[in-house]
């Protein structure tokens, strides 16, 4: 649905928005997206090779991309300038920070060039794979349930601008979801009534089963998209029912952009022009149909710092050959990434994982981390630190007070240092571990 706002405010991103995403889109429409892949490949590694201090080492040349050795996220973390182009002093280049969903963050350079190419993957997902126009995503109304960001380069005059123009509405995930304030989000939504919505998966899961619960009938948007966090099946199931329509889930990275989108028939494509993903076995060898490895990514457009062959820490199920939607694109059946979790406070209220997470954000000698909550009133928060860093006990103490004036008074915070973090039944290493929150779950939710 159209407002008298929305057609102002796509005038305005027109104006001072990334107009190369235009460009980018031309190119791919008209193009076969395998052999514009393959080029873009082909220049990225030959860029790298020949640009930037760890490439460079390796010795390695061409488009040989089975010959580059897997990337780990520690190997960033601790020389993070021998991944970043050699000139890059004095460019107005962006610092993007991953969400740490493996509980490892890492910072990493873009330039505006993969800026536009970040855009230009969402744009082409909408318009291609769901038949939604940019315009119509841009001027009709939407409903984020999302921590609220702010477009790359807008000056803040322009911000406060676009806020007021913009036809969207905010909603906090990382605010203490008590029924009332789930419900609260509800009656908003409905009041807006918004075409689009995006959410993070579990905030909008637990909105819709009170929704359910208390008989509340919500809005019908034209469709949902949800990102951020796994989108088990019991999610989606709960969600579709109470709006009353399609979820569609997509596999992004902060550092990579929108990775794979789900079509139609229900597959995920990876979005080939923008990211090379690979699905590999414990030895580094691609999977069959139907097996599930690690995803590594090699996004094709970022050259102030390259990352080739990039271990996400996620997991995913290779798809068959041939998707029924039609599309030419690679196919993975499921992945299971960042895995949302909640923590129950003792009035019975839902803080978010990643609203604890971020109180350990000062905290730079752990190299990856765990909160676990084990009971309502007990946290021990897992850590490995950096080596050769010594811990610091005042990062600690303040950490401490920062948990648990979030979780209330009475909540016990341990903390343990480890070797590694321990995995899950289906491979994954949570940031964030609520054992109150699984057990009131309808499944066995770590093999959902």
């Amino acid at each position: 649905m159209l407002n008298w706002r929305g057609l102002p405010y796509y005038g305005m991103k027109s104006i001072f928005g990334s107009h190369s995403w235009k460009t980018h889109l031309r190119e791919v429409r008209n193009s076969n997206i395998k052999q514009l892949a393959d080029r873009y490949l082909r220049n990225l590694l030959q860029h790298a090779a020949a640009n930037v201090p760890h490439y460079r080492s390796l010795c390695r040349q061409g488009d040989h991309l089975d010959k580059y050795p897997i990337l780990r996220k520690e190997e960033i973390r601790l020389r993070p300038s021998s991944f970043q182009r050699d000139d890059r002093a004095g460019r107005d280049w962006l610092t993007i920070k991953s969400s740490g969903s493996t509980g490892e963050p890492i910072e990493v350079l873009a330039d505006w060039h993969a800026m536009g190419w970040f855009e230009t993957a969402d744009v082409w997902y909408l318009a291609q794979m769901l038949s939604t126009p940019h315009w119509q995503v841009v001027s009709s109304r939407k409903a984020r349930l999302w921590s609220q960001d702010t477009p790359p380069g807008w000056s803040a005059g322009v911000v406060r601008l676009a806020r007021l123009l913009a036809p969207i509405i905010w909603l906090d995930p990382y605010a203490a979801l008590s029924e009332d304030v789930l419900l609260a989000y509800a009656h908003t939504i409905n009041k807006f009534k918004p075409t689009f919505i995006w959410a993070y998966a579990g905030v909008l899961y637990e909105l819709a089963k009170i929704a359910l619960a208390r008989r509340l009938r919500l809005c019908q948007p034209s469709l949902i998209i949800s990102s951020a966090e796994t989108l088990h099946a019991f999610m989606r199931s709960i969600i579709e029912e109470a709006f009353g329509c399609r979820v569609y889930n997509i596999y992004g990275l902060a550092e990579a952009g929108c990775v794979a989108g789900e079509c139609t028939a229900g597959n995920l494509h990876v979005l080939q022009f923008a990211v090379r993903l690979e699905v590999l076995d414990h030895e580094g060898r691609p999977v069959r149909s139907g097996d599930v490895g690690r995803v590594v990514v090699t996004p094709l457009h970022n050259y102030a710092m390259p990352l080739i062959r990039y271990d996400t820490g996620d997991t995913a199920e290779a798809g068959p050959p041939v998707c029924p939607c039609g599309s030419a694109l690679p196919v993975l059946k499921r992945i299971s990434g960042r895995t949302v979790e909640f923590f129950v406070r003792h009035d019975g209220s839902l803080i978010s994982g990643g609203a604890l997470q971020s109180r350990l954000k000062d905290c730079s000698w752990i190299l990856s981390s765990q909160i676990l909550q084990e009971d309502v009133d007990r946290i021990t928060l897992r850590y490995v630190p950096v080596r050769g860093t010594p811990v610091c006990e005042r990062d600690m103490a303040a950490a401490t007070v920062r948990i648990a004036d979030v979780m209330g008074p009475g909540c016990r915070i341990d903390w343990e240092e480890v070797e590694e973090i321990p995995r899950t039944r289906n491979g994954k290493r949570p940031y964030a571990r609520s054992l109150v929150w699984e057990t009131r779950q309808p499944v066995d939710f770590w093999s959902a």
